[in-house]
């Protein structure tokens, strides 16, 4: 494996992310084994992720906020310190043997598929796993945001599941989930963070992003960011403002800032 992969595997690796079912013809080990990572660290939400290779499953994992909380199940042909794992919260100092598994698992030459559901319980906020950048790493592979030209477009792909609104000056607020509640005072609060002169965004740089929470809505977030020439907000699930701040920062050279 290589620290610089080829154009071509980057390419088949980013054609494959954002798909509701993503599947991946990968020919070499370094396709193969950065489609499974990258569907990893797509996670925000906790995630059941299934591998299925020519059809048949392969491995199921479980992951959270760019982090691999466990191995869920593991073929016969992975490592046996592997298997002995399985179904157990996973910790950093399992890199190596996380890391040896998927090598041994995912040769290339093979038509992968990745499904996702919610996991059966959510992961142990207490045990947060192994951080999918420490495996890019490890197995010598370009993270993710290194294939990704619009990073504020694959958050959003990313946080479908929680993201309420986005929000652009002078525009209606673009609703994604329309019954959940957005009450006019709160879009009203927005408009004006975005608005001209908006002194809070002019402290923002690019891929920066100021999430926060208003007393008005406790139960709503807000991410505020300047991507482009235009300020942004996207308004998520208040619970889920953790998750999706440590999402953004683990894209590489991402600085964030949350409040309160």
């Amino acid at each position: 494996m290589t620290d610089h992969p080829s154009i071509a595997t980057i390419l088949a690796r980013a054609a494959a992310l954002g798909t509701d079912s993503q599947t991946l013809n990968a020919p070499t080990a370094e396709e193969a084994q950065g489609f499974v990572l990258d569907a990893l660290a797509a996670c925000i939400a906790p995630r059941d992720l299934t591998i299925l290779d020519g059809g048949q499953p392969l491995l199921r994992l479980e992951a959270a906020a760019g982090q691999l909380s466990r191995l869920v199940s593991l073929p016969d042909t992975a490592p046996a310190e592997a298997r002995a794992l399985a179904g157990h919260p996973l910790m950093f100092t399992d890199l190596e043997t996380v890391a040896r598994t998927l090598a041994r698992l995912l040769p290339g030459d093979q038509q992968l598929q990745c499904r996702s559901a919610p996991p059966a319980q959510p992961p142990d906020p207490a045990q947060p796993g192994i951080a999918v950048d420490a495996l890019y790493r490890q197995l010598g592979l370009a993270p993710p945001d290194a294939v990704i030209p619009d990073r504020w477009a694959y958050l959003l792909d990313a946080a479908e599941e929680m993201l309420i609104a986005v929000v652009e000056p002078g525009k209606a607020p673009r609703r994604i989930y329309p019954d959940h509640s957005m009450t006019g005072a709160l879009e009203k609060q927005i408009q004006t963070l975005l608005d001209p002169p908006t002194p809070s965004i002019n402290l923002l740089d690019k891929n920066e992003i100021l999430f926060f929470t208003l007393a008005s809505d406790p139960d709503l977030a807000i991410g505020l960011a300047q991507e482009g020439a235009h300020p942004r907000a996207l308004v998520i699930e208040a619970g889920a403002m953790a998750e999706v701040a440590a999402f953004w920062a683990s894209l590489a050279h991402v600085p964030l800032a949350c409040a309160r």
